[in-house]
């Protein structure tokens, strides 16, 4: 548990008005090693109270170093002592792949609910809003937080509302949007995004029954939404803007010079799709 209220925390928390990405202190990381240490997997074997039925510490030491593609991330013969200095001392993607495969490990421990994995995610979200890192773990996720309101109302609605209502194909695109963003690979964020866009059309015209040609252009889905009633035809130009933007920034071919997409345009982009993607969910939801 990870305490929000204790003297002069408040006023600590609000002095820090940015959200650090770049950055994360070594008192963070320590919490969030102290939240994996209170979440391993322990019980009873051998007549030995308290010694890992699985050791996690063994299991996470050898998930990173097989992603990273290394031999070992330490010579340090101790697991949890070496899971402890890597994450110290890593990088910060490093650092925020540790927890996903952590959490991964969480997931898979059990059927039903999890109380590890709860508080495993409970934790480093409160960690992390304390300690005001731009980043939060949504649907077992990490994804970038660039402003609290947009974060909250935006992308994190996006994720939460094509979870709930099983919108897989656009959750998993919209999921690759974020990746990209986070690697800096802007064209392919504006590609993933678009694509999100127009897959949640065709879930909403689908789960309405309502046919409608597969390979159609997001001009062809946008008239299908409009003539059933899904959105208001004077909506129609606003939603052309993500597949305008997609394009000229990231469709078209580029001639002799790589053509580079500044990250305003890559955060446009998640931006507006998410708020597409919103709205129509809401729309599907009202229309149900």
């Amino acid at each position: 548990m990870i305490h929000k209220d204790l003297f002069g925390q408040k006023e600590e928390i609000e002095r820090n008005k940015f959200l650090s990405h770049d950055n994360i202190p070594t008192e963070t990381r320590q919490k969030v090693y102290y939240v994996i240490t209170e979440n391993v997997f322990y019980g009873k074997i051998g007549g030995l109270t308290g010694r890992p039925i699985t050791d996690d510490y063994h299991n996470l030491r050898y998930e990173i170093s097989k992603y990273k593609g290394i031999p070992n991330i330490s010579d340090i013969f101790d697991d949890q002592e070496a899971i402890n200095k890597f994450l110290l001392d890593c990088s910060v993607d490093d650092f925020l792949r540790a927890i996903e495969l952590f959490i991964y490990m969480k997931k898979n421990e059990s059927i039903g609910f999890n109380i590890r994995l709860h508080n495993t995610i409970k934790d480093i979200n409160d960690i992390f809003k304390i300690d005001k890192i731009g980043y939060e773990i949504v649907s077992e996720r990490i994804i970038r937080k660039d402003s609290e309101l947009l974060h909250e109302q935006v992308i994190k609605a996006t994720i939460t509302l094509l979870y709930e209502n099983e919108f897989n194909g656009p959750l998993e695109e919209f999921q690759k949007a974020l990746d990209n963003y986070l690697m800096k690979e802007y064209k392919d964020t504006i590609q993933e995004a678009n694509k999100s866009f127009e897959s949640t059309i065709k879930s909403v015209l689908t789960k309405r029954n309502i046919r409608f040609n597969q390979n159609g252009s997001a001009d062809l889905l946008l008239d299908v939404l409009s003539n059933n009633k899904i959105i208001p035809a004077y909506t129609k130009p606003m939603f052309q803007g993500l597949p305008k933007l997609r394009n000229n920034e990231s469709a078209h071919g580029q001639g002799i010079d790589p053509k580079e997409v500044n990250q305003s345009y890559a955060e446009l982009a998640l931006n507006l799709a998410g708020t597409f993607i919103v709205f129509l969910i809401n729309r599907y939801q009202e229309l149900k």
